[in-house]
């Protein structure tokens, strides 16, 4: 092991002591001082949460298991301040994917989305058409204007994954929730999204339903 990789081997170690410390710290409480290393939270940027509970007053790093590796990992206040007030992340949801994990999945993700996007090109070219479940040039059309609305971002916030793909997989024949979990990872997390992707299921395989 090189000086450099224990330098940054005592550096992580550090990080989950200290993060481990935070554990039952209730961020919300006036009565608590932020404590080093902590991050002032600004309420201005979370109200798009639609909650009745107490906002935090700051973050503090936490510890996640990754789901996928099981490993321990630090999850920096930055990042949550990231995540709730600028991706509009909902204040009850965490990581559940360590670094190397998420780096994995995103590569995965998009491989797969440049795959599915060349085959739909390649399919319109030659005019084959591309559902499956019901033979129509667009799918879309079957939307109603609401669910054609934030097409480029993400429906399952838990998991990043956008609308599009999830549409994508209902195109290709998942067909229950059930499926779109096992394809993209969507409704895997809290579950905020599930009725979204029930609605969405509903309107492109409603030819196949009303058969």
């Amino acid at each position: 092991m090189t000086s450099k990789q224990s330098k940054s081997d005592r550096l992580k170690e550090s990080q989950l002591i200290r993060a481990k410390s935070y554990e039952g710290m209730d961020t919300t409480d006036v009565n608590i001082d932020p404590p080093p290393g902590s991050v002032l939270a600004d309420p201005s940027e979370l109200e798009h949460n639609n909650t009745y509970s107490p906002f935090p007053r700051f973050y503090v790093d936490k510890i996640i298991v990754c789901r996928n590796c099981k490993k321990e990992e630090v999850w920096p206040a930055e990042n949550q301040k990231w995540w709730y007030e600028e991706a509009k992340g909902n204040i009850n949801t965490k990581a559940v994917l360590c670094r190397a994990c998420r780096n994995k999945e995103k590569a995965r993700k998009d491989k797969a989305r440049r795959i599915h996007l060349e085959g739909i090109a390649k399919k319109k070219e030659t005019g084959t058409d591309y559902m499956k479940i019901d033979p129509v040039r667009n799918p879309l059309d079957k939307l109603p204007p609401i669910l054609k609305k934030d097409l480029d971002r993400n429906l399952c916030v838990c998991n990043e994954v956008l609308k599009m793909d999830i549409i994508n997989a209902i195109v290709n024949g998942a067909t229950t929730v059930a499926e779109i979990r096992k394809q993209t990872y969507a409704t895997d997390g809290i579950g905020c999204c599930t009725q979204q992707v029930e609605r969405l299921i509903e309107c492109l395989c409603s030819t196949e339903k009303e058969k």
